[in-house]
């Protein structure tokens, strides 16, 4: 059985309609109020940018960062608005496991060698001022976290960004995932999880490992290929899924629903999971029944 790699051809000469730039907009009065053209010089012929996180570092909305992973070309730019600059971090945990590029999907065998993806800031416990940047390849298992300390401070030696990032922990076998977004309110991390057809879950408390990220959601037909996830300021989660791996090296029959917008709240999702916030009164009760068990 062929296994489809990440190559796609289309007829005709691809033209780029515009360079790729940060819009920032005031929603309150729908206005475009600043537009950053991404130069050139920290871009690649593979760059794929894939998302963007929102850092504000002060009171003042000046002093703001933002974070991009180039999935592509295995990096992560960063942009400060105070400075109206942007430059390029290279890790090689930013680049993907090899034992982790193949994938089946929707009946759809293919590699991928994707490098990071998604990110997401978590606060600090310590109250520095600083978050961690909680960040990991679409191709592999593990999830990585670097200090913002370190993300915002351009003139940072290279060896410091190279021993700056921690492993956090291994989710476990097949757990490769898209898109990853932090429920403030629950303390949880959900991911898309491409092979299982689902989301999961982690408890920020809890350390890493298999058993604490349980598969709370999966369909192989309603969420065939989970391709983002986003929890908004009321704690609910969204999940799209689009059948990418079909329309990118099958094809798609559009008589069928292809694209899902999903929502539910976070704190029913979690209900009975690794990941529930649970009280605690309610920890105790549960290791006195333990006991007398």
């Amino acid at each position: 059985m062929p296994i489809h790699r990440r190559t796609c051809r289309f007829p005709g000469e691809l033209r780029q309609i515009t360079e790729p730039a940060i819009l920032i907009f005031d929603l309150k009065k729908n206005v475009l109020i600043h537009r950053y053209v991404i130069d050139d010089e920290v871009l690649r012929d593979s760059t794929v940018l894939t998302s963007i996180v929102v850092d504000i570092a002060g009171k003042n909305c000046e002093d703001s960062f933002a974070y991009i992973p180039d999935m592509g070309s295995n990096a992560l730019l960063v942009y400060s608005l105070r400075m109206k600059d942007v430059w390029r971090i290279e890790n090689h945990f930013f680049h993907f496991d090899p034992h982790e590029g193949v994938y089946r999907v929707g009946g759809v065998d293919f590699y991928w060698s994707d490098g990071i993806s998604s990110a997401v800031l978590i606060p600090s416990k310590k109250g520095s001022g600083h978050s961690y940047l909680y960040f990991h390849p679409t191709s592999s298992r593990k999830l990585f976290r670097m200090s913002t300390k370190l993300l915002r401070d351009r003139n940072v030696p290279r060896e410091n960004i190279f021993s700056g990032v921690e492993v956090v922990g291994d989710r476990g076998e097949k757990s490769q995932a898209t898109a990853i977004d932090y429920d403030h309110s629950n303390n949880v991390l959900f991911y898309t999880q491409l092979s299982k057809n689902g989301v999961s879950c982690w408890s920020v408390d809890q350390p890493l490992t298999p058993e604490n990220v349980p598969l709370i959601i999966s369909d192989c037909t309603i969420l065939e290929f989970p391709n983002d996830i986003k929890v908004d300021h009321d704690s609910n989660l969204w999940i799209l899924s689009n059948r990418q791996s079909r329309f990118l090296y099958e094809s798609m029959d559009f008589d069928q629903i292809n694209f899902r917008v999903l929502t539910a709240p976070t704190t029913t999702i979690l209900q009975g999971t690794a990941c529930e916030k649970v009280s605690s009164l309610d920890r105790v009760l549960s290791f006195i029944k333990k006991k007398d068990k």
